[in-house]
């Protein structure tokens, strides 16, 4: 007998069901917490509950304490919103609150509710329970990774302590404010994502307080070309003495992304950056990219919202070094020219809108037409496709031309249909499928029985419900 898996679905399955006992004892705590006429016993035993709560999680291994950690919240927060919704309740906050201060594992050293990876799309994404999350973080003295989903605007005001030993940190909606206390207490941080809209120039000076970064990404936000100017001089002027040995932040830096880079951008990250093995560019306005194939470690390009000429001459260069593309509304994209000139790639990215401008299809031939003439090859290291296309005689094209397929992310809502997959027999060693569906037409029993190796089956059901299915046990006992 095989088994495969078994010991991680066991583990969801335990996960699920202390999530739902937890669900339960907040229930039963805020409606115990309701009489005033005795609050103050009331209070005493929602107390007492919680440390016994606590003494029970501190009591779960280690090795589980990230992932049971976020599986606990994610409940309450669904638990807490339900109720918050009911209106019914006075005092559920100071509950709560109480709750997520027991259930958070003492040896978390990771907390993640928008995991960087193309899936992100799919996984739950917290509610209500961020202010208070916020406010008990400083109890998580073990964490490393920090990783939010988007905030809305009103918590840009809100700012958070948390412990020295923080590494990375990603929030999409971070604010100066936050920024600014990271940089006073956070001096080991390594890998900073602040996407988005609330970062502005103030926010400079906080960014060159850490020194040893190694991922800074800034797509999107308020900061200017000369701000942009700033940060990459700046790193480049810093020192580190590291046990002796003298280095440039700059040459710690391997993973860069911003918006709107400049000629003179382009010509500093060049100079000062020599060891940068991934860039992340959306909006670029230099003329071209032809300087970058000097990072002679460059192995993974992201471009966004970028005419597509400007970047045709750097991929005939350096395209056989890259093992990831991410290729985003990308005027006059030219899948023939990809293919040939990346045939290394391991991961692609490809959204885009399918107009003939987009996609670059001569004037006068239709998508069908196109397809006709669009002779691709097999790229034989392409294991991870992530792909928005709403045409669907191009989707399945570009889906089929890639047989070795492991994981493939679908992220239209209407036309990638699992039963042709199955009928056409083509990615027999597919171990993920993500998509987002609006109606389930078919069987998961029937997608895990085809897939032999498929272990995570994710689609996304309307605006906010994420279900994901793991192969069950009857499909991992072989």
């Amino acid at each position: 007998m095989q088994l495969f898996g078994c010991a991680s679905q066991l583990s969801i399955l335990a996960l699920h069901a202390v999530g739902k006992y937890v669900s339960g004892l907040l229930v039963q705590l805020v409606a115990t917490s309701l009489h005033p006429d005795v609050r103050h016993i009331r209070m005493h035993y929602v107390l007492d509950a919680c440390s016994k709560l606590r003494e029970v999680i501190s009591g779960v291994p280690s090795s589980l304490a990230n992932e049971l950690t976020i599986r606990l919240l994610e409940f309450v927060d669904l638990t807490y919103k339900d109720l918050k919704e009911s209106k019914l309740y006075s005092g559920l906050d100071e509950v709560v609150e109480m709750v997520v201060g027991a259930i958070l594992h003492p040896s978390t050293t990771r907390l993640e509710n928008c995991r960087e990876n193309p899936a992100a799309h799919f996984e739950y994404s917290f509610v209500y329970l961020y202010p208070i999350i916020f406010k008990i973080l400083i109890q998580l003295n073990s964490l490393k990774v920090l990783k939010l989903g988007r905030l809305g605007a009103e918590m840009k005001w809100f700012v958070f302590n948390i412990g020295e030993n923080l590494e990375e940190f990603s929030c999409m909606g971070c604010s100066d404010n936050v920024l600014r206390a990271l940089s006073k207490s956070c001096n080991k941080l390594k890998c900073l994502n602040i996407k988005y809209p609330y970062i502005t120039s103030d926010a400079v000076q906080s960014i060159l307080k850490f020194r040893k970064l190694e991922l800074l990404n800034i797509e999107h936000s308020q900061i200017t070309e000369d701000d942009v100017t700033k940060i990459l001089e700046g790193l480049a002027l810093t020192d580190l003495n590291d046990k002796g040995n003298i280095t440039k932040s700059s040459h710690i830096l391997r993973n860069f992304g911003c918006s709107g880079l400049t000629s003179t951008h382009i010509r500093l990250l060049v100079e000062h950056f020599p060891n940068l093995t991934c860039l992340s560019l959306s909006n670029c306005r230099a003329s071209n990219l032809d300087t970058l194939e000097c990072l002679k470690y460059l192995t993974n390009l992201s471009l966004a919202s970028i005419p597509l000429f400007k970047a045709k001459d750097l991929l005939q260069r350096i395209g056989k070094q890259l093992v990831s593309l991410s290729i985003d509304k990308v005027c006059g994209t030219d899948l023939h020219y990809i293919y040939d000139n990346c045939p290394s790639l391991q991961y692609f990215r490809l959204i885009f809108d399918d107009s003939p401008m987009g996609l670059g299809i001569p004037g006068g031939l239709s998508v069908l037409e196109y397809l006709k003439r669009l002779r691709l090859h097999d790229i034989r290291s392409l294991s991870f496709l992530e792909i928005s296309v709403n045409d669907p005689k191009l989707l399945y094209y570009i889906v089929f031309r890639n047989i070795n397929l492991r994981k493939l992310y679908v992220l239209n809502n209407n036309n990638l249909n699992v039963e042709i997959l199955l009928k056409h027999n083509v990615h027999k060693h597919l171990e993920e499928y993500y998509r987002q569906e609006t109606g389930l037409r078919y069987t998961r029993a029937k997608v895990f029985e085809h897939y032999v190796y498929l272990k995570t089956f994710n689609f996304r059901n309307g605006k906010e419900d994420v279900s994901r299915y793991t192969c069950p046990l009857n499909h991992i006992i072989k």
